[in-house]
């Protein structure tokens, strides 16, 4: 059976991955910024299985029409994972733009260092 696991935390976009370089994010607008987050799961013997994970901000990685998170695809794939492994990666994937991967680019909405 599926269930859920919310984080009210606030996540700051930091890093901006580009042409597989990493430069710092400087400026979002307050639409970027995470405040509650939603990961669906099943329970499994050793931890759990990854579900769907669901954003309350915008964010490139992210689907623009369900706020749908794009996980990696080596998580999802994962048989099972201790959900206090999961959250530091996954905190690690909400600060940072992968724009080699992007649902859209939005540049003119953050800055970064050159």
């Amino acid at each position: 059976m599926e269930s859920y696991y919310e984080i009210h935390k606030e996540y700051h976009p930091s890093l901006l991955k580009l042409r597989n370089e990493f430069k710092e994010i400087t400026f979002v607008k307050d639409e970027y910024i995470i405040k509650n987050v939603k990961i669906f799961y099943t329970k499994v013997e050793d931890g759990i299985k990854v579900g769907k994970v669901f954003i309350d901000a915008k964010h490139p990685n992210s689907d623009p029409r369900t706020n749908e998170f794009c996980v990696a695809t080596e998580i999802k794939n994962l048989k099972s994972i201790d959900i206090n492994v999961l959250i530091p990666l996954l905190e690690q994937m909400f600060t940072t733009y992968n724009l080699d991967n992007p649902y859209y680019s939005p540049f003119g909405d953050f800055k970064y260092k050159r």
